[in-house]
């Protein structure tokens, strides 16, 4: 979101930004919150969510990780050593997820480092401290600058998405419509949409 942020300014000068960064999950209607950026699944039935785009999950290694420990394929996954996230909420890290023909699987390797942030994931990974499985979002700026790479195609868990959520409100305030319509259009100028995301289109060397 934040590269967005600039352009939502330009174009808006009269709404203030008042930003709050937090993986923890925050009753807006409570504590005043206008819109909320939320990935994974969602429960809230009182509050209007609109989908910016799914989420695609890619098992990623450093550009050199194959040299230094050999071939990775989805026979010796567990042999690896792993880099897992960690669920703030629960203080549960976040399971490997694989297609095994229509199903989902849900590998738990035990060989891990454990961390709490997306962008710590990505880094250490690139450092070559093992593999590691992150949202489509977070990979792709490190497989352009060819920090990481993936080593298998996406996967799309059922129900996992982007999403912008607001209030149910009789009338919905200008400047809650012109950021929901700005973020809508801004996913559609980089190729994504609520249904579709970069990773589809990607493949493995």
């Amino acid at each position: 979101m934040l590269p967005l942020l600039s352009g939502f300014s330009e174009a808006y000068p009269d709404i203030t930004l008042d930003l709050s960064f937090d993986d923890a999950y925050v009753d807006m209607i409570e504590h005043g919150v206008d819109v909320s950026i939320r990935s994974g699944t969602l429960d809230d039935s009182c509050l209007v969510a609109k989908q910016l785009s799914p989420i695609d999950f890619l098992i990623c290694a450093s550009m050199d990780y194959s040299e230094r420990h050999g071939p990775i394929t989805r026979h010796n996954l567990m042999q690896h050593p792993w880099i897992r996230f960690r669920f703030k909420q629960t203080g549960r890290p976040m399971p490997i997820m694989m297609r095994d023909g229509q199903a989902q699987v849900n590998l738990d390797p035990g060989n891990q480092n454990i961390v709490d942030d997306g962008e710590a994931l990505a880094d250490l990974c690139a450092q070559g401290l093992g593999l590691t499985q992150m949202s489509h979002f977070i990979t792709r700026d490190w497989i352009r600058q060819k920090k990481i790479r993936p080593v298998f195609l996406y996967f799309r868990p059922k129900g996992f998405g982007v999403w912008v959520i607001y209030a149910k409100r009789d009338y919905l305030p200008a400047r809650i419509k012109a950021f929901v319509g700005f973020l809508e259009r801004a996913i559609q100028d980089i190729g994504e949409s609520a249904y579709h995301t970069w990773a589809e289109h990607l493949t493995i060397d």
